[in-house]
């Protein structure tokens, strides 16, 4: 059995979700919430293998509570489900931890077989909004002990650990190994990367390559 978790403000769109997966004889609901508290409160409880999450729930980024549930619970596959059919906000959640990203007017059959392919270990991301992948550097230098140079970026205003994590991130790690090298908590790794996004309007880790690509050696600190 697949055990899912359906977060949304909505208590219509939670009740239709709930028997459109009651139905299915491998599907079973554990759980639900209506905030982003609620949402970390029933996925600690529960543990399920998939989390169907909106993005405008109460009381919560999404991209955090993404990066809080991958922290609780890493084995949780996290499906968005969104009104937004938007490439930006689906690379958002995918650089977040989701491992999937659906709008709300997918046909049930859709929703089905992408639930079952993130059960599976698979990712699912409507073709109309797929984010494009940043290749990862095939030779990638592993980060030393040492904080990684600070990116000078005084007309941006990020603090000295934004542009920490930004460096990191923009070198192809992931937030879990930002937050190893940095001795930060993933949640709190994807909070500095939700501050990032919204101050430089980048949103995308190819976007956060290509923005660092383009400074010149006199704009980083030696």
């Amino acid at each position: 059995m697949i055990d899912i978790v359906i977060a949304d403000d909505h208590h219509l769109i939670r009740l239709g979700l709930r028997a459109a997966l009651a139905a299915q004889p491998d599907m079973r609901v554990v759980g639900e919430a209506s905030s982003g508290p609620e949402v970390l409160q029933a996925v600690a409880r529960t543990r399920p293998q998939v989390l169907a999450l909106d993005v405008g729930m109460p009381q919560s980024v999404v991209t955090e509570t993404i990066a809080a549930v991958m922290e609780m619970a890493p084995s949780t596959r996290i499906l968005v489900l969104t009104i937004h059919d938007d490439p930006l906000y689906a690379a958002a959640a995918r650089d977040a931890g989701a491992s999937g990203y659906l709008v709300k007017n997918t046909r049930p059959d859709t929703l089905l077989a992408a639930i079952r392919a993130l059960a599976a270990g698979e990712a699912r991301f409507a073709p109309s909004i797929t984010p494009k992948e940043q290749p990862r550097p095939s030779t990638r230098t592993e980060p030393t002990t040492d904080a990684p140079a600070a990116i000078e970026l005084p007309v941006n205003d990020l603090s000295k650990r934004e542009r920490q994590v930004l460096h990191l991130l923009a070198r192809g790690f992931t937030h879990k190994e930002v937050a190893a090298h940095l001795s930060l908590s993933v949640n709190t790794v994807g909070t500095y990367r939700s501050r990032i996004g919204q101050k430089l309007g980048l949103h995308s880790r190819a976007e956060l390559s290509r923005y660092v690509a383009e400074i010149t050696p006199d704009d980083r600190e030696s």
